[in-house]
């Protein structure tokens, strides 16, 4: 699976999730994680980017 959106939003959410966890909503960093790691499969779905050997 290739990343579906820009490099810079995935940096800004890691820097959301990080400042979460360390501020003591770890259960919340975690869900948010994992929402979206479910968009990013989604829109790869959808948008049918999978990887380097399926695009020769």
């Amino acid at each position: 699976m290739k990343p579906t959106f820009h490099p810079a939003i995935h940096c800004v959410c890691a820097l959301i999730f990080i400042g979460l966890l360390f501020a003591g909503q770890g259960r919340l960093a975690g869900v948010l994680y994992l929402m979206w790691i479910a968009v990013e499969i989604f829109v790869s779905a959808v948008r049918g980017k999978h990887g380097n050997d399926t695009e020769r």
